[in-house]
């Protein structure tokens, strides 16, 4: 569960305000890390009350500070996440196998979607009612009715589920997820819902048609490149979880006639996606939605974050920031999407950005 940009604000305030003193008891430095994601503070004992409480991270010796965000005047309403079965932790993800004879169907009124309760960004949803509401309402606005929406790094089917409604039975969605349990509750999902024009292609998408390394976390997962090196799974560690076959969208996808709107979240692949798909951009122009993760681009690629955006706008797009609350920002250009990026990770290095990209 993360911060709205006004709790973000009134929390960074709230901090300035009361701190009398910055420096870090530890080491004495002054620079902290301040993520937005929202912590449970919870005394052992039955009964013990379970506090919602901010994190700041000393950037010179890892020192943590809490902060009750009751005391800071920020209210987070009847979060299920906060009381009763503790959310899931991403940390105890990596490599998981659910048992998917447990799968949830949560009606989110435009569409059912299957969950595994057990899943970080399954429980959220289950009590939140949606995911990336931020991403959700430009997908909303960008989607017509007849549309053919492209979904790479489907997870779940959210988003495969939501544009499948809003471009209709005149339309079609093509859904790219290697995940072979994400691709069990997709397919149990269109059936659910009755739809007849999803496709679900099990793979990954690149710059080639090859076997790729695949890690998972929960239903997310990436893939696996020379300069990622091998991650801490289930205290071993691993190179990767499992081998997926990866497609090249201009091969696989010559011959379709039109393609509309693209949504590309896949774990800092992108830019090898992207090199895959120029013929098909340029052929369609479609509208494209994209996660901008520059931690995490920068240890999965040989080329620096910049150069992503860089290649989108040579492909004569414009770029616009996606804010996780507020109204959408006017395009900024590459370094105005780096501008914002840099100002959010002077406090969290690890956030992403989620970006709009129009043709020109």
């Amino acid at each position: 569960m993360l911060l709205t940009d006004a709790q973000y604000d009134t929390l960074l305030a709230f901090a300035d305000a009361h701190w009398a003193d910055p420096a870090c008891p530890i080491c004495g430095g002054n620079e902290w890390i301040i993520p937005r994601q929202i912590y449970r503070m919870e005394p052992l004992g039955p009964g013990a009350p379970v506090l919602p409480v901010a994190v700041f991270g000393c950037k010179v010796c890892g020192n943590l500070r809490f902060l009750s965000l009751t005391v800071a005047g920020i209210s987070l309403g009847d979060a299920p996440s906060l009381a009763g079965t503790p959310a899931p932790d991403p940390s105890d993800m990596w490599g998981k196998v659910f048992d998917l004879e447990r799968k949830k169907a949560v009606d989110l009124g435009d569409f059912k979607l299957f969950v595994m309760p057990d899943d970080y960004i399954g429980a959220s949803i289950l009590s939140s009612g949606v995911y990336e509401h931020h991403v959700t309402a430009v997908l909303r606005e960008v989607l017509k009715g007849g549309d053919v929406f492209l979904d790479l790094g489907a997870n779940l089917g959210y988003f495969t589920m939501l544009g499948a409604k809003l471009v209709g039975a005149g339309g079609k969605v093509i859904a790219f997820e290697p995940n072979a349990q994400n691709v069990q509750l997709l397919s149990a999902s269109i059936l659910l819902n009755g739809f007849r024009h999803v496709q679900v292609q099990p793979f990954a998408v690149s710059d080639q048609a090859t076997i790729l390394k695949f890690i998972t976390v929960g239903s997310n997962g990436g893939v696996v490149t020379p300069l990622s090196g091998p991650v801490n799974l289930r205290d071993h560690a691993r190179e990767f979880t499992c081998l997926v076959q990866s497609v090249v969208l201009d091969q696989v996808l010559a011959h379709e006639p039109r393609i509309d709107v693209v949504k590309m979240d896949i774990e800092a692949h992108e830019p090898a996606a992207l090199r895959g798909m120029k013929a098909l951009i340029a052929r369609h122009r479609p509208v494209i939605l994209t996660e901008f993760h520059p931690s995490a681009l920068a240890g999965n690629n040989p080329e620096p974050p910049r150069a992503y955006l860089e290649t989108l706008a040579d492909l004569g797009y414009s770029l616009a920031v996606i804010p996780f609350d507020g109204p959408l920002q006017a395009p900024a250009g590459v370094d105005g999407v780096m501008a914002y990026w840099e100002k959010l990770s002077s406090k969290d290095p690890q956030i992403h950005v989620d970006l709009l990209a129009r043709p020109i």
